[in-house]
């Protein structure tokens, strides 16, 4: 008798605050994010460890190798992939940003 939906309610039909799942980015967008996502991951990483080093020494590059474990994780955690073909713009810039600040202590460590 029951088909599991709820009175009422189409299959298709949402709740007020849910949100959509985001489809995969399909062609060359889709690649343009995966590969700038994974550039900056990897860029902001290092700078992670070269600062730790520059401040550091030894102790500051394992601290630098733990910021880039960290950074790796927060983005798998927002993503649930760690090279996504969907990542938003948004998460895209503030990966920028945090390379771009990273990128700025190395000069200042220097």
């Amino acid at each position: 008798m029951s088909s599991g939906n709820q009175p009422g309610r189409s299959a298709g039909s949402r709740h007020a605050g849910e949100v959509a799942p985001a489809k995969p980015a399909s062609g060359a967008a889709g690649d343009v994010k995966q590969v700038a996502g994974a550039a900056l991951l990897t860029f902001g990483s290092g700078l992670a460890v070269l600062d730790g080093y520059l401040l550091l020494d030894v102790i500051g590059g394992l601290l630098g190798i733990v910021a880039a474990a960290f950074i790796a994780a927060w983005w798998y955690g927002q993503h649930k992939e760690l090279f996504p073909r969907n990542a938003s713009a948004k998460a895209l810039v503030v990966l920028g940003v945090i390379s771009g600040l990273l990128l700025v202590l190395s000069f200042a460590f220097n």
